[in-house]
């Protein structure tokens, strides 16, 4: 019994002083992190990235962190004359200086180290911790192998395998996406447009003077529609899309090869390969997805058969291009997402890519109104680079930059909506949007929640495609006991599911890999809803009732 009541009160002691250590390191590892910063704790340098940025560490917490981060430090310089003070260095050119800093954090006991970090950082970190990295010199390497449990050899030798694969599978997957969305369209390119004959709102390129006049008017460029039609004229009708930025594409193909030739449609394949080939990198660098599942997702858009109108439909360049240019504002974001709180090297130029982010998503609007939306993106990246801070102090600067977003997204809006005198089209054609034009509200409602339903059966389920939906190609829904209802409640509830799956696996993500997971889900579904939600009729009436080419963007992230 004696025994009995010592091994209890061995285990209260034990957790007592569990407790307690955890509860000094949520205390105490800011208060660390502060005196490496000053330097009265550093004794190592970390020299990171290929600029050799110096962070300030501590080489015995560093080596309390994992095995293969202590053989590492081996290779550590000791101080010379006239070299960064009077402390060792170690060069990590592999692991980018926000990487750093979050291995100087964890090594300090932090709730969550890698709240500045993005996804490819984070793992880069974990790799590090795990199984060490390459050495600089490799010989030296080869004198110390470092032993893992069961006595196999692991850590640095195996390091340039992983890595000379990894490099492999980078430059493969992507050119073999590309590959696979040329093979795939590569009947679309040989169609010639005068010999075959202009298709539906193709003949409006042929007719618009920004594009086959002899001297580009700049004038009429800024106050035509993407159909050449007059904004400003009280007589005239109008579509209201302003997308001058495509129109010029029209222009360019036009002086290039003229109308009698197969460019428009070739330059529309090359334009979707491009834009596959940009969604493998996007799902590698900002979803965190490993490079199979990054050339996965990009294949898998690649020849979604969704797309074809937009490659085949001359006018369906405004989506391509439109989320070519959001491909390029997310590359450019991405940094921002990761610099440091506090730092002012890092937050000037995190408002510098913010800046020009902003730019590109205006930029990507004039291509097709959809890019005006991915404003509402930025917003969530940074409220869940936040959260990622969970139980530390919040970071000023980000919520600064979640308002300036808020703040420039609703200009950029309202000067678009304002520019073009609104974005309700005057005299609705009933032949182009019968929903529009019925009197019933109700009438109006339940088909336009068939119409939600029936872009998600095209995302899931493209069997039977179509090039018009006008007049009455979908019956109105006048009734609740309307068999059709069923499409648009299934979709509803798989959305809600999907919303409610995400959020809860973010609530509970408590490892790396789980929280970049989440954050990927979440983002995948930003982009659909937040792409999604112009053509639901939701916010205004738009042309057309049901159009393929409009699930160009939606479909990126209803595929992640």
């Amino acid at each position: 019994m004696a025994s009995a009541h010592a091994t209890r009160s061995n285990g209260c002691k034990q957790e007592a002083a569990s407790a307690a250590s955890s509860e000094w390191q949520e205390k105490n590892a800011p208060a660390l992190q502060k005196l490496l910063l000053k330097g009265q704790l550093c004794d190592l340098y970390l020299l990171a990235g290929a600029r050799r940025e110096r962070v300030s560490a501590s080489r015995l917490l560093l080596a309390a962190c994992s095995d293969a981060l202590a053989e590492r430090l081996l290779d550590a310089k000791a101080p010379r004359a006239g070299e960064l003070g009077v402390v060792a260095t170690l060069q990590l050119p592999e692991v980018s200086p926000a990487a750093a800093r979050a291995l100087v954090a964890y090594s300090c006991g932090a709730a969550h180290p890698w709240r500045d970090c993005d996804a490819a950082e984070a793992e880069m970190v974990q790799e590090l911790l795990v199984r060490g990295a390459e050495p600089e010199h490799p010989k030296e390497a080869a004198e110390h192998p470092k032993d893992g449990h069961g006595g196999e050899e692991t850590g640095i030798q195996a390091q340039p395998q992983s890595s000379f694969a990894a490099a492999a599978m980078a430059s493969a997957l992507p050119l073999c996406v590309l590959a696979v969305s040329l093979l795939a369209y590569y009947p679309v390119t040989t169609f010639n447009l005068l010999a075959g004959g202009a298709f539906m709102d193709d003949v409006m390129i042929q007719k618009n003077q920004v594009v086959v006049d002899t001297v580009l008017d700049w004038g009429r460029l800024w106050r035509t529609d993407y159909w050449g039609l007059e904004m400003f004229d009280p007589n005239t009708w109008t579509h209201k899309s302003f997308r001058p930025f495509t129109v010029l594409t029209f222009r360019w193909n036009y002086l290039l090869h003229g109308m009698n030739s197969c460019g428009f449609y070739f330059a529309n394949a090359l334009m979707h390969a491009a834009c596959s080939f940009q969604l493998a990198f996007f799902g590698r660098r900002v979803l965190g997805l490993p490079w199979l599942w990054s050339g996965l997702l990009a294949s898998l858009f690649a020849v979604h058969p969704v797309h074809t109108e937009s490659i085949c439909y001359i006018v369906g360049r405004a989506d391509i291009l439109c989320a070519q240019v959001l491909f390029v504002a997310a590359e450019v974001y991405l940094p921002c997402s990761a610099a440091s709180c506090g730092k002012f090297s890092d937050e000037w130029r995190a408002w510098l890519r913010l800046l020009l982010a902003c730019a590109l998503i205006i930029f990507a609007g004039l291509c097709k109104e959809t890019g005006f939306t991915f404003f509402g993106l930025l917003v969530i990246w940074e409220v869940l680079s936040i959260t990622r801070t969970r139980g530390l102090a919040p970071c000023a600067a980000r919520w600064l930059r979640v308002i300036a977003l808020l703040i420039i997204g609703a200009a950029a809006c309202a000067i678009r909506v304002w520019y073009t005198v609104g974005t309700q089209i005057a005299r609705m054609d009933p032949y182009s949007n019968p929903i529009a034009a019925s009197d019933d509200v109700w009438v109006q409602i339940m088909s336009y929640a068939l119409v939600h339903g029936m872009y998600i059966k095209l995302l899931v389920w493209p069997l039977f495609l179509c090039y018009d939906y006008s007049m009455d190609a979908v019956p109105l829904v006048e009734s609740l006991s309307d068999v059709r209802l069923l499409l648009p409640v299934a979709s509803y509830l798989a959305m809600a599911l999907a919303i409610y799956a995400a959020a809860l696996q973010l609530r509970l993500a408590r490892s790396v890999s789980r929280r970049m997971s989440a954050e990927a889900t979440v983002l995948g579904l930003a982009v659909f809803v937040l792409s999604f939600l112009p053509m639901t009729n939701i916010l205004f009436p738009i042309g057309t009732l049901v159009g393929e080419r409009l699930l160009y963007i939606p479909s990126i992230g209803f595929l992640i």
